[in-house]
């Protein structure tokens, strides 16, 4: 299947250059003219917004430019109130270098909530590990993606990409195109922060690229189309769908590692 969605996905390149991967996107962030124009249907309501020390630029980008992170007050708002998610939504990005785990690092981030720095988060780390979950304010809680996946493990210095589908109160997440976990909880509410959160102190990564978001739930086949038309782009690592299981020490959780094994190398 992963043969058949890269074929396609190449001539669709071929044929489409601007096209490329499941359609209907709020808001895209490809950042490769050297701004964070929104490419979405969300139009330049949704602009990306670069706050304190974020940049675009081609360091270490996955294709073209990307959103730099260089310190920890970086951070991507988009537009000035963030993109609704509803009932179903999808957001997807490429990360590389991810910072060091010192407190909560912040993929997708919402706003505050009645003036506090408490938001629904779609997708991060928890303050005492690497491995990755959502926080909801209902119960103001971390709540770990099951099995366990670390962050650790995915930052080897090649690109990633990371995906979190909400629909029916259940969070999923794809590493890489592959199913990785799920998290019994869901945010509703909105994304109002790419890499970083609303208090601009819990950066995710260096880099950030592609970043997506979808206002329905992508299926697992369209996921896969959306890390290959990422991985066409440039050169990576890619991720086949061999795991190795192990039991963290301290905690109860099954930790699930995906492993890089195939090298794909695309000139564009």
């Amino acid at each position: 299947m992963l043969a058949w969605c890269f074929l396609a996905a190449l001539f669709l390149r071929a044929n489409t250059a601007t096209t490329c991967g499941p359609s209907g996107a709020a808001v895209h962030f490809d950042f490769d003219d050297g701004t964070a124009g929104n490419l979405g249907s969300g139009g330049s309501a949704l602009d990306g917004i670069l706050l304190n020390t974020a940049s675009v630029g081609s360091s270490n980008a996955l294709s073209g430019q990307a959103l730099q992170i260089p310190t920890s007050s970086g951070a991507l708002e988009i537009g000035s109130a963030g993109v609704g998610l509803g009932s179903v939504w999808t957001a997807s990005a490429w990360f590389r270098s991810a910072y060091p785990t010192s407190g909560a690092r912040i993929l997708f981030g919402g706003a505050s909530v009645s003036n506090t720095s408490l938001a629904n988060i779609p997708l991060l780390t928890n303050d005492s590990s690497s491995f990755l979950g959502v926080h909801m304010t209902v119960d103001d809680s971390f709540h770990p993606f099951a099995p366990a996946v670390s962050l650790d493990t995915l930052d080897n210095g090649k690109y990633h990409m990371l995906t979190v589908v909400g629909a029916g109160g259940v969070t999923t997440l794809y590493v890489d195109g592959v199913l990785a976990g799920t998290a019994n909880f869901q945010s509703t509410t909105e994304i109002s922060y790419v890499g970083n959160s609303n208090t601009f102190t819990q950066p995710f990564a260096h880099q950030v690229d592609d970043v997506y978001v979808f206002q329905r739930a992508l299926s697992a086949t369209e996921v896969t189309e959306l890390y290959t038309c990422g991985a066409l782009s440039g050169t990576l690592t890619t991720t086949t769908s061999t795991t190795s299981t192990t039991t963290s020490t301290t905690t109860s959780t099954t930790s699930t590692t995906i492993t890089s094994t195939t090298t794909t190398t695309t000139t564009t």
